[in-house]
């Protein structure tokens, strides 16, 4: 009798792992929380869809505020970790700067240990916030440019071009920019 597991081509069938968070369905596409994800590109925002994915449920007006805030809170990185982002030679790919800047990050995290649900939704929150300045800052300090602190009251998507570009970004862009956060 063998033990060995039955051939699946292109491991059809096979079960990965099982999530309540998102589903691919194979006539519906992907699903997020039991919202499609073509539905919330189109009537969502970024905040509302990271809220909803963290928490489980779709936002209030309150809530969308809240992660907008909490994401702005979070976004700045540790001055040890722009350093390292100077070190990096210019011709650095920006997911190697990303991925160098991502584990850096764990390393200045006062509640890296904190592995409660309220700790890894604070430090998730964190996460998406920092990954988002660990782009503009690596490809501003790329390019021989500064990093930029962006005004109060931005989106997640306002704030990352602001930080590119060190201006306000174009209605369009802003949504556009949001909806691929969302995708």
């Amino acid at each position: 009798m063998s033990d060995a597991l039955p051939y699946s081509p292109g491991l059809d069938g096979v079960i990965a792992g099982e999530s309540a968070i998102c589903q691919v369905q194979p006539d519906a596409g992907l699903i997020y929380r039991g919202y499609d994800v073509h539905e919330l590109a189109k009537s969502a925002n970024f905040e509302q869809v990271v809220h909803l994915l963290l928490y489980g449920q779709w936002p209030t007006a309150a809530q969308t505020q809240a992660m907008r805030a909490a994401l702005a809170d979070n976004a700045a990185l540790p001055s040890n970790v722009v350093a390292m982002l100077h070190l990096l030679p210019p011709t650095t790919h920006p997911i190697d700067a990303l991925r160098t800047g991502v584990s850096m990050l764990a390393g200045f995290d006062a509640h890296a240990s904190d592995v409660s649900p309220d700790g890894d939704l604070r430090k998730s929150v964190r996460l998406i916030a920092q990954t988002s300045t660990l782009i503009t800052s690596g490809w501003r300090i790329g390019n021989h440019l500064d990093p930029v602190d962006p005004p109060a009251g931005l989106t997640h998507a306002q704030r990352f071009f602001f930080c590119l570009n060190a201006r306000q970004p174009e209605p369009w862009r802003a949504k556009m920019l949001d909806t691929i956060f969302i995708l």
